[in-house]
């Protein structure tokens, strides 16, 4: 389970990770390409995901 709390991922291509489980809080990932992406699981509060692509991303039981 990644700990990207605080992170800054602006404009990051994380299209297709594997992220299940993920802990982004306070994290920055604006324009990031999260298509595809495997975040089921995940807690995403606090974060800016402004412009962020999710398309097809599985986002099962995440936390916001």
């Amino acid at each position: 389970r990644a700990d990207l709390s605080g992170a800054r991922l602006d404009n990051a291509n994380l299209r297709g990770a594997n992220l299940s489980g993920v802990k982004m809080v306070a994290s920055f990932a604006r324009n990031a390409n999260f298509s595809e992406a495997n975040l089921s699981g995940g807690l995403l509060c606090s974060s800016d995901f402004s412009g962020a692509n999710f398309d097809n991303a599985d986002l099962t039981g995440v936390e916001v």
